[in-house]
């Protein structure tokens, strides 16, 4: 996925195997995807209009592409998720 720079809240340098340096980005988003799933409670299967924000990191192989997109209620949870990835550095922004 193409990201559009100016809905970048935050990023994040990650190294990985200690060599190759990479990105996470935090996006704003207005939608919160929910699981699809029966079994779970109305507010976690069905999608809710609310403000949240996307993990995304960066392709490897092609850096001008951002995919493993997460999404976190809270702007300190995202924040924490790229912090407890392996490699994290640093945060450019």
């Amino acid at each position: 996925m193409k990201i559009d720079s100016s809905n970048i809240i935050c990023k994040a340098e990650l190294l990985y195997s200690d060599s190759k340096k990479y990105h996470a980005i935090i996006i704003e988003k207005n939608l919160m995807p929910g699981t699809g799933d029966y079994e779970d409670p109305d507010e976690i299967q069905n999608d809710r209009i609310t403000k949240c924000y996307m993990v995304l990191f960066e392709d490897l192989a092609n850096p001008d592409n951002y995919n493993s997109g997460i999404y976190k209620m809270t702007l300190a949870d995202a924040k924490e998720t790229i912090e407890q990835t392996l490699g994290f550095r640093k945060w450019n922004m």
